[in-house]
C-alpha cells in the first residue's frame, strides 16, 4: 500500500493558497524535517528533496508527525508528512499535495 505525502504549511503562509505547489517552494524555506531516527520517512523525504534539487533550511528534526505538525502550526516552518497526518487536529495547518512529492510505503506486520 502506498500513501501520498503532503506539504504541511501554516495557514497564513503564501504556499497555503496554492493548490498543488511544487517542492521547489521549499528551496531556502524554513523546514521541519524527520530526524534520522525516523529512518523510513527521513530517507523518503530527504530523497524527494534531493531528487527535486531542493535545499530547505532545516530548523528542527523530529521523529513524530504530530510533533512536526505542532511546530508547523506555530509558524516555525513547513514540512512534508504522510497525507494521513491531516487527520490530526491542527487548526493552523493546511495540507497540500505537491506536484513532485512521492509516496510513502506503508508497512504492515
Amino acid at each position: 500500500m502506498r500513501e501520498p505525502l503532503a506539504l504541511a504549511v501554516p495557514a497564513d503562509h503564501p504556499v497555503a493558497a496554492r493548490r498543488r505547489p511544487p517542492l521547489a517552494v521549499l528551496d531556502g524555506a524554513p523546514f521541519i524535517a524527520y530526524a534520522p531516527e525516523a529512518r523510513h520517512l527521513h530517507d523518503l523525504v530527504e530523497g524527494a528533496l534531493a531528487a527535486a534539487g531542493v535545499a530547505p533550511v532545516r530548523v528542527q528534526q523530529l521523529t513524530h508527525a504530530q510533533a512536526i505538525l505542532s511546530l508547523v502550526a506555530a509558524g516555525l516552518g513547513l514540512a512534508i508528512v504522510p497525507s494521513e497526518a491531516r487527520n490530526a487536529c491542527f487548526d493552523n495547518v493546511v495540507f497540500r499535495r505537491s506536484t513532485s512529492a512521492t509516496s510513502a510505503r506503508s508497512c504492515t506486520r
